[in-house]
């Protein structure tokens, strides 16, 4: 029962000491070959292993029993079969655990910045709480793993596997997720300022009250998505698909949605200050009560949109600039459009019964079957 508890036995020559249910909680066993001794039953928790010979032989021996809070900065574990083993709040910065086995292990809490775990399997794996800053999960297969309140800023998951993975409270800023499928997923609640989603496949994606700040959305599939809530000011939504997303009191202020999709959409209560819709699709989306303040909507296709019964008393479209819209068959009864360019715009049987249009300009609009009537 030998207890080294808070013990410094870096590079001590310990060959053929035979260790029964010894204790290192703190102890220094950096640069060890611990295959040179005999340990039974031992607890490593707390250990400095940082440098120390760690191979599938000695981490599959079943007296090995607890690793947990052990500081392994900088090992070589790659291609080890850790399955279903326990590392909680280590310290494993900077390790390699390229092609590892860890399906089912335990690493919540644990400080995995800078690791490489490219082409491992981590299905079903426990990560909550761990820290994944800049570290490498390039073709990781993270299926079903859990990854609640961890930390992903900078880390690398491209081409990985993450589907079914929980993500609530996930901090993501600046990931790269290049070749990565993320429809359906649950990001709810996830942190992902600056991080670029560009161009991948977000949908059924669960993503309210998702910070995605400034976040890289060109050209990304985002239908049906679930928005609610969310945060994505200045994001850049160059082209992306939203057609039939919620984004119910969203906060797209200074977004930029030039030539994005943006049909039959429920923009209900959503922040669109001074955003840039210019070629937008917003045919049929739902914008009761939205506050499109100062935004851009020159060249949008605003065809078969009811302004009327979706209910926009509150949102501000004076001095607008809609030159070239598409308002075919759109329904702005008693809307007050003062001051807007509705030059060049194709409006045919546009309902403006009753709206007020002190000041708008209108050359060369088609207004054919318009109802003008007061």
């Amino acid at each position: 029962h030998a207890d080294l508890t808070g013990a410094n036995l870096t590079n001590a020559r310990l060959k053929g000491a035979i260790l029964t249910k010894a204790i290192f909680f703190g102890t220094t066993l950096s640069g060890l070959d611990l295959h040179d001794m005999a340990l039974q039953d031992h607890d490593l928790s707390g250990a400095v292993l940082t440098g120390t010979v760690l191979t599938a032989e000695l981490l599959n021996d079943s007296t090995l029993y607890l690793l947990d809070e052990t500081k392994m900065a900088g090992l070589d574990l790659s291609g080890l079969d850790l399955r279903g083993r326990s590392f909680r709040s280590c310290d494993l910065s900077n390790s390699n655990l390229q092609r590892a086995f860890l399906d089912d292990i335990d690493l919540t809490g644990t400080n995995l910045s800078g690791a490489c775990i490219t082409h491992a399997s981590l299905t079903g794996a426990i990560l909550t709480g761990a820290t994944l800053a800049a570290a490498s999960l390039g073709h990781a297969n993270l299926h079903a793993a859990c990854l609640r309140d961890s930390n992903l800023a900078g880390a690398d998951l491209s081409s990985a596997d993450l589907t079914d993975i929980e993500w609530t409270g996930a901090s993501m800023a600046g990931a790269k997720l290049e070749g990565v499928n993320l429809s359906a997923l649950d990001l709810h609640m996830s942190g992902l300022p600056n991080t670029s989603l560009q161009g991948l496949n977000l949908t059924h994606a669960n993503l309210e009250n998702a910070k995605l700040l400034q976040a890289d959305l060109t050209a990304t599939n985002l239908s049906y998505v679930q928005l609610t809530g969310a945060q994505l000011t200045g994001a850049n939504m160059t082209g992306a698909v939203l057609n039939q997303a919620t984004l119910r009191g969203c906060n797209l202020s200074g977004a930029n949605l030039v030539g994005a999709n943006l049909a039959d959409a429920i923009l209900a209560g959503t922040n669109l200050n001074g955003a840039q819709l210019s070629g937008a699709v917003l045919g049929s989306a739902v914008l009761t009560d939205a506050n499109l303040h100062g935004a851009r909507l020159a060249g949008a296709d605003l065809s078969g949109l009811d302004l009327q019964e979706s209910g926009l008393p509150n949102t501000f479209l004076q001095g607008f600039d809609l030159s070239h819209a598409t308002l075919s068959n759109a329904r702005l009864h008693q809307a007050d459009l003062s001051g807007t360019n509705l030059s060049g715009i194709i409006a045919l049987g546009i309902d403006l019964s009753q709206a007020v249009l002190a000041k708008v300009k209108i050359s060369n609009a088609n207004l054919s079957n318009a109802d003008l009537s007061n």
